[in-house]
């Protein structure tokens, strides 16, 4: 798959096949088995840590916290 800049992609799927696995994969939060990820046609390595981010579709923010304070969460703010 290839996502170009400015490209708005949608991954449709039914429950169990594989679209958080994908998120995450590319998002470095998990390493492939085989294959691999490129990043502006280089291999990603661990370095993609911080340069990709997604937002999982069920609600994982912490409820006492605003919005702002919730996305700086990650930053240690």
């Amino acid at each position: 798959m290839n996502v170009h800049a400015g490209e708005f992609i949608s991954i449709i799927g039914v429950s169990g096949s594989g679209k958080s696995t994908l998120f995450r994969l590319i998002a470095g939060l998990l390493e492939p088995i085989s294959g691999e990820i490129r990043i502006h046609g280089k291999l990603a390595t661990q370095s993609r840590l911080g340069k990709v981010a997604y937002m999982p579709q069920k609600d994982l923010l912490l409820p006492w916290r605003t919005v702002l304070d919730n996305c700086l969460l990650p930053l240690g703010a």
